[in-house]
């Protein structure tokens, strides 16, 4: 029995974003956590990180079959970002893996992360240009980044 089938979908939410956000820090990205993507929160991506480039890549964290099905709005984040990537745990990716290569874009990248917050690529994203970048860059500029405060705020559970 895998130890994701122990954790509750919020607990599998939060250790999946704290993975990501390693893992683009490894990348020198800087990520940010729940950033709205237009005003009064009409659009919020579960991780944004930008590069030196200014490269956008967000981030759906999906913590079960159910809760990325039940995303319609998915696309609609596209023009906001370089590069889109849905990440799962690595259980519901395995368990779902030819339903999401048929329904997800093929532009759009998946991340699979392990037990032990191991963040690996199952499909890449494909770069695409962005209009209208500088207001969400100036946006992250003024909002906390990964840091070891953001560490603390989201703790991940024991596995």
């Amino acid at each position: 029995m895998s130890k994701f089938e122990s954790l509750s979908r919020p607990e599998k939410t939060n250790h999946i974003t704290i993975a990501l956000g390693g893992y683009w820090r490894k990348k020198n990205y800087s990520s940010h956590f729940e950033i709205g993507l237009q005003a009064w929160g009409k659009r919020r991506a579960d991780v944004i990180s930008l590069n030196t480039k200014l490269e956008l890549i967000i981030c759906e964290v999906k913590s079960c079959w159910e809760d990325f099905n039940s995303d319609k709005k998915w696309r609609t984040y596209l023009p906001y970002c370089n590069k889109m990537y849905f990440a799962f745990d690595i259980d519901t990716y395995t368990k779902n893996k030819a339903r999401l290569d048929e329904l997800i874009d093929k532009g759009v990248g998946i991340i699979a992360v392990s037990e032990n917050g191991l963040c690996t690529v199952k499909r890449n994203a494909k770069k695409q240009d962005m209009k209208g970048k500088k207001a969400i860059v100036t946006s992250l500029a003024w909002k906390s980044g990964y840091s070891k405060a953001t560490v603390k705020r989201f703790h991940s559970p024991k596995l």
